[in-house]
């Protein structure tokens, strides 16, 4: 997005209800620039990271491409907005869900552990993923046994190609959800 987008999207808002907040999000833009360049000139290519250290990554990524999406959807017509949308959508009432591409624990459902409604341009899908009551490795722990190690890279190695696929695959949801 270029700072005249930036600027513009700015300027829309309502200047009661924002007070430098602009001002703020640079400082602390600016700041991850820099920690993610001296980590990005620390790594080696080949070097190995604990787990907990991709997973903070890959959420640190999530999340400012997040806000990336918002702000570069403020600059479409409101019948655009991802917002109404989903108001509009009946599947995401039916499926419990907060909104697209939210997983959602599912414990009374007999075979299957989580929902989600994914969005992925103009397709919608429904997709139960994970098997109720089976024991995954979850997110990594410091100080994780290595059969729990082993597990992960097993689900990683089985179901690769399916998570490659993206967010309309169970094994994309599983692998982010549970994984």
């Amino acid at each position: 997005m270029s700072l005249d987008k930036f600027k513009k999207f700015l300027e829309q808002k309502d200047p009661g209800e924002y007070d430098y907040e602009g001002d703020m999000a640079k400082t602390q833009l600016r700041a991850m620039i820099d920690q993610a360049q001296d980590l990005i000139d620390e790594f080696e290519d080949n070097e190995n990271l604990p787990e907990w250290c991709q997973n903070k990554i890959t959420k640190a990524a999530d999340y400012i491409k997040d806000v990336y999406s918002y702000i570069e959807g403020q600059e479409k017509d409101d019948d655009d907005d991802e917002t109404q949308n989903e108001e509009k959508d009946p599947r995401l009432k039916r499926a419990g869900v907060s909104g697209f591409n939210k997983a959602k624990r599912t414990p009374n459902h007999p075979t299957s552990s989580h929902i989600v409604v994914a969005k992925q341009g103009d397709k919608v899908k429904t997709i139960r993923f994970g098997q109720q009551g089976a024991e995954t490795a979850g997110a990594p722990k410091k100080g994780e046994s290595a059969r729990m190690k082993a597990k992960r890279k097993s689900f990683k190695a089985r179901h690769g190609k399916n998570i490659a696929k993206g967010k309309m695959s169970a094994a994309y949801w599983a692998d982010k959800e549970k994984w």
